[in-house]
């Protein structure tokens, strides 16, 4: 997985607030029984290079605020129930 999430993060932060999905569509209605661990998605975005400064639950998805291999501050929001990158933004 950290392959997949570093090639669409790789892609989306290269556009600066370029959006994959809407915010509707960013809402999971799964059990959060069935999300993956946020551990798991913290550890592969540390494996792609990312200084975590926070991670957590916001709208049924995975918001973590993060700092680029390239210095850059972003927000990244992940599905949680199958780790796919939904939208990554600058933050200031």
């Amino acid at each position: 997985m950290p392959k997949v999430i570093t090639i669409a993060v790789f892609a989306l932060t290269l556009a600066a607030g370029y959006s994959l999905a809407s915010s509707d569509s960013m809402k999971t209605t799964t059990s959060r029984s069935d999300w993956l661990p946020m551990d798991q998605i913290a550890e592969d975005l540390q494996a792609d290079g990312y200084e975590l400064r926070e991670i957590e639950i916001d709208d049924n998805h995975y918001e973590i605020e993060a700092i680029t291999p390239d210095g850059r501050h972003v927000e990244i929001y992940i599905d949680p129930v199958s780790g796919k990158l939904l939208k990554v933004e600058e933050d200031d």
